[in-house]
């Protein structure tokens, strides 16, 4: 299944900020099992709301380690834009070397920060 293989959708949290339409970049470092493969964790619907934050028993992720919409896990990351300018904010356990490779010039993280600017 394809989310957004065009790094063209983004996600407003109706307070000025507009996040990239990722769906286990906000959490991927916890995994889970399915018929013996280790898989990403990943963001559900609510995860894109900021109204549902509000409501009772939300779920965020599939293993239900989030409290709130737009947020992330220590080893997650987000790319969002604000003002006009793209930013990325990492988790506190998210390696160095995964942050080298988001600077590529072909990683979709680059994709999004021309669309960012570009905003």
């Amino acid at each position: 299944m394809f989310i957004d293989p065009n790094c063209n959708l983004w996600a407003s949290d109706g307070a000025g900020k507009v996040y990239s339409f990722e769906v286990c970049d906000p959490v991927e470092a916890p995994t889970y099992t399915v018929h013996g493969v280790s898989v990403s964790n990943f963001v559900t619907p609510a995860w894109f709301d900021p109204l549902a934050t509000q409501k009772s028993k939300t779920t965020f992720d599939k293993l239900d380690l989030l409290t709130k919409s737009f947020s992330i896990l220590d080893g997650g990351y987000v790319v969002y834009a604000s003002e006009g300018k793209e930013r990325q904010v990492f988790g506190a356990e998210f390696p160095q070397w995964r942050m080298d490779m988001k600077a590529g010039d072909l990683s979709r993280t680059s994709v999004r920060r021309k669309q960012a600017a570009a905003l």
